[in-house]
């Protein structure tokens, strides 16, 4: 790409990032703060590439006076864009929401779901013991957020879990990503033992577990008991077999009306040979 076209491309990005920040549907997200950490990221980001530096590297960034910080500035970039900019765990919840977030990563979605309601009691499951310590310190004194260290899928126990030092949000029970990624022993609980109470939003992004999660929850009768659900689905994961009309249908089973947000590159369309992400978003009728 040359140097004009990649300039054409950064100011298109810019344009359209400024439009989302501006016109946030979340009041209670400081616009300010979001734009300030954003220019940070670019500037750190660019200063990367023109020194031959890494985005490798830990890094860190404030909303609403609250410290974000992780092991990686592209993960760290990638969660901020989506959850702070993208905006896609915005939801009109009630005070003193109860909400569940299932892969929490270093807690960026928990922080956003806590500064939207001050008052909402968050359960935080992330089973990467090199991510874990982040979620708790980038939580620590926020009222009612519990941290678990456990892994969300069909049964109770211990379970093979691939991790790798450089993608932090590609943790997963499945064989993905790359072949360095190494293979881990970590406990794994079925959700549906946690749910005791009416559930306000269950967010899920679990790297393609998402399935064997919402299968516990409909054969335990536990999901009558939610009433919004944010999933990160991951189709084509591999490649040979789509479980996307299974997992929608267990929805629609369920009650649930949904949408779906999905974009495909125009080169992508007709290849299934990269797996696809959307969100899904469901509620009660």
């Amino acid at each position: 790409m040359s140097v004009f076209k990649k300039f054409l491309t950064g100011s298109f990005r810019f344009c359209s990032d400024a439009v989302r920040i501006f016109s946030s549907p979340n009041p209670q997200i400081s616009t300010a703060d979001v734009l300030w950490s954003w220019s940070r990221f670019r500037l750190s980001k660019m200063a990367a590439g023109l020194s031959g530096g890494s985005t490798k590297r830990p890094y860190a960034f404030s909303v609403n006076g609250r410290r974000i910080e992780g092991p990686l500035l592209s993960d760290l970039w990638e969660m901020f864009h989506e959850i702070f900019i993208e905006q896609i765990y915005f939801a009109t919840l009630p005070a003193g929401a109860n909400i569940i977030d299932c892969g929490a990563n270093v807690g960026c979605s928990a922080i956003y779901f806590k500064l939207s309601v001050p008052d909402a009691r968050i359960t935080c499951f992330e089973p990467n013991p090199l991510i874990f310590p982040y979620l708790q310190k980038n939580v620590s004194g926020l009222s009612s957020v519990e941290t678990v260290q456990m892994a969300c899928g069909k049964e109770n126990g211990t379970i093979s879990f691939k991790v790798h030092p450089a993608y932090s949000t590609g943790s997963t029970t499945k064989d993905l990503w790359s072949p360095d990624m190494e293979k881990i022993e970590v406990a794994q609980v079925r959700l549906s033992d946690r749910i005791k109470e009416r559930v306000d939003l269950l967010k899920l992004d679990v790297e393609g577990a998402e399935l064997d999660v919402l299968e516990d929850l409909e054969a335990a009768g536990k999901l009558s008991m939610i009433d919004r659900m944010s999933i990160e689905f991951h189709h084509n994961l591999t490649m040979d077999r789509s479980d996307l009309a299974q997992f929608l249908s267990i929805i629609e089973r369920a009650g649930f009306a949904y949408t779906i947000d999905a974009s495909r590159d125009a080169t992508a369309r007709f290849d299934n040979a990269q797996w696809q992400g959307m969100m899904i978003y469901a509620w009660r009728r």
